[in-house]
């Protein structure tokens, strides 16, 4: 079923109820989102837990009220379904829907949110199109799925990442740049621990009963997930798992303590005061962009700092240097916030 794109929209009065005032830097780059948003392609760079999709919504409210029809593509189902709540939350007075698998019955809201798949049922459809991640799989590096947005999308695109790459900076007529968090915090910068491949697993259980969780354990391999998940004796999180919905909401209500994970929980979820390990750190699964991503877990509660981060290493990373030198680059960044 395709979406016919002579579908007019009228502009509606759609106000915004975020459950907190946007900080200051928040609000820069907000201002900044809707000056250059409508006329530009826009790239808003901002560390994991900026709140990007926060920074969105004025920009949102203003372009429903022009009657503009947009869509909002996200790379992984999961993340569709629990940001489709939030914006819903936000927004209560507006129908926001959710199409990806299992979700492809009604094609037809207010505010449209779909993976990369979904998005050839919109031709031609879209006046804007924010693509949140769009440096992460299955999107990027894709011909396809990157041709189903451009066939979408007539107007102006706006990419949201903590991880952009060169190709992308390159391409943007207009980047903003946050280098803080709404509680202005440092990022936890990771501490990396070297040992042989066969002590990590001794070492992380060691760690996880001396020290309460959340923990979020990252693996560089399916195989080597299902084995730490039975030796821990915890949850386990693939691209073949198939009540994930239901073991993430368990970790999120703390349910389950420990959550061992492939790079399909590195983006887009939030989980209250977790920790993280990241399991053969030195692995050459792992780009910078994933390490960078997977440290973003941590240190997200505005209420308090808490968590912490760790690379297990079996030998020297340049790839893990260069996560951390990024990560502290931030930290030191003299301006929270800038355009260019």
């Amino acid at each position: 079923m395709l979406v016919d794109p002579s579908l007019n929209v009228k502009g509606s009065l759609f106000n915004a109820d975020l459950p907190f005032e946007l900080s200051a830097v928040q609000k820069q780059a907000s201002e900044w989102i809707l000056r250059y948003g409508f006329d530009h392609s826009l790239l808003v760079d901002a560390v994991c837990g900026a709140g990007k999709t926060e920074m969105m919504v004025p920009f949102v409210e203003a372009a429903l009220q022009k009657g503009l029809k947009v869509g909002w593509m996200i790379a992984r189902r999961q993340v569709v379904i629990q940001l489709k709540e939030r914006l819903q939350t936000i927004f209560p007075e507006m129908k926001v829907i959710g199409v990806c698998q299992g979700y492809t019955t009604d094609l037809v809201g207010d505010l449209v949110l779909c993976t990369a798949h979904q998005l050839y049922r919109f031709p031609n459809y879209f006046d804007v199109l924010i693509i949140d991640e769009p440096d992460a799989f299955p999107y990027v590096n894709n011909p396809l799925l990157e041709g189903l947005a451009k066939a979408s999308c007539h107007g102006h695109f706006i990419y949201l990442t903590a991880t952009p790459t060169p190709d992308l900076l390159s391409t943007v007529d207009k980047t903003i740049t946050v280098h803080r968090r709404p509680h202005f915090r440092d990022l936890v910068v990771p501490e990396v621990r070297y040992m042989p491949g066969w002590l990590m697993r001794f070492w992380l259980a060691f760690l996880i009963r001396k020290q309460p969780g959340p923990w979020l354990i990252f693996v560089p391999s399916i195989r080597l997930a299902q084995q730490l998940a039975r030796f821990l004796n915890c949850d386990v999180i693939t691209s073949k798992t198939e009540n994930s919905e239901r073991i993430i909401q368990r970790f999120s209500n703390q349910l389950s303590q420990t959550l061992v994970s492939t790079t399909i929980l590195e983006r887009g979820v939030t989980f209250d005061e977790v920790s993280v390990v990241v399991f053969m750190a030195s692995s050459s699964t792992f780009t910078d962009a994933a390490l960078i991503q997977m440290n973003g877990r941590v240190g997200r509660s505005f209420n308090r700092e808490k968590g912490v981060c760790y690379f297990l290493c079996d030998r020297k990373s340049i790839i893990v240097d260069q996560t951390i030198a990024k990560i502290v680059g931030h930290n030191q960044a003299v301006s929270y916030v800038s355009e260019n």
